[in-house]
């Protein structure tokens, strides 16, 4: 009976009945039906003094409970910074994982632990280990906007396109949220602005979905594809129009009409050089986004008809700096 109220004085805190309980022969690694022991009770709650207590009488620091959690798992999932300290010096293992491969390392990155996550990288923890669908650290602290976490785990080397294995990216998942701060900082460390999801979503088409103008904003100063499409076909301006997200629309239609002008202009840049860089083929796919009138425009000038001033004002074409634009 005494070590199953053991379970109850770690649980509550109470480290005068702990200690006379033990002092009784109380089990000190006696576990529940469901393998809470009471180093485990003390480590989720936080209850220090109890916890020392236990491990000067002996407690096995790296017993698990049903599902391989451990003390220094909880603590870290609760952010206990005191606890995971006097875990790690008595031997706690930074690497043991629950059954699903979640360390102590993606729980605290995905609470926002930042000191909790600074002792345990400190102490050796893989940051880049991944749980069995490949979640990381990084990849939990930026489904969940911790932008601090995020910080620290990108200084510290983690894998800022690793990504689990139904294609998500850190960056997808901080697009599909709306975090702006932490698709910054993701991007500024060398994230793949295009990298797609298995079913071909990128960040900006899941960006754009939710309507997040913030983060659209973000990776389309980044560089993002607004012509590329999922596995469906769907691309962002497709989906944003479904959606209603109409500033989104606005700002995507801008874009294109800004990538439009630029195309043509690089296609007037090749074809006014004799003879042309680029062949046909590839002045072709060079041009494959643009309207049916802007590759009249490029053909006129290729072609350097004699009537063009007139053929130009009757499509509305404008001469800007000897190359041809028109107003979108």
């Amino acid at each position: 009976m005494s070590s199953l109220q053991l379970l109850d004085a770690a649980e509550s805190g109470s480290v005068e009945l702990s200690r006379s309980l033990l002092k009784a022969g109380a089990d000190v690694d006696q576990a529940d039906t469901t393998g809470w022991t009471p180093l485990l009770f003390s480590s989720a709650a936080g209850h220090i003094e109890v916890l020392k207590l236990l491990l000067a009488h002996g407690a096995d620091v790296g017993k698990a409970k049903n599902g391989g959690v451990t003390p220094l798992f909880m603590s870290s999932l609760r952010g206990h910074t005191e606890v995971v300290k006097l875990l790690l010096a008595h031997g706690a293992d930074v690497y043991q994982a629950s059954n699903n491969g979640v360390t102590p390392l993606y729980m605290s990155s995905q609470n926002g632990h930042e000191e909790v996550v600074k002792l345990l990288l400190a102490n050796g923890a893989d940051i880049n280990q991944a749980q069995s669908d490949g979640r990381t650290s990084l990849y939990m602290s930026s489904q969940n906007g911790h932008s601090e976490v995020v910080k620290l785990l990108l200084v510290n080397g983690a894998d800022v396109n690793q990504a689990r294995n139904n294609g998500f990216t850190p960056l997808s998942i901080s697009s599909y949220n709306g975090h702006e701060e932490v698709a910054k900082l993701l991007l500024a460390a060398g994230a793949n602005v295009d990298q797609a999801m298995n079913d071909g979503a990128t960040p900006l088409i899941m960006s754009s979905q939710f309507g997040h103008i913030e983060v659209v904003k973000v990776l389309l100063a980044n560089g993002a594809d607004v012509y590329q499409a999922d596995n469906n076909g769907a691309t962002t301006l497709s989906i944003s129009k479904t959606k209603g997200h109409s500033e989104v629309v606005k700002l995507l239609k801008a874009r294109i009409t800004t990538v439009r002008r630029f195309t043509v202009l690089s296609a007037i840049h090749q074809v006014r050089l004799r003879p042309p860089v680029l062949p046909p083929s590839q002045l072709l796919s060079l041009l494959a986004n643009s309207t049916p009138d802007d590759i009249v425009r490029v053909i006129l000038e290729y072609a350097g008809a004699a009537d063009f001033e007139e053929e130009g004002k009757r499509r509305g074409v404008g001469r800007v700096g000897g190359g041809v634009i028109g107003g979108g």
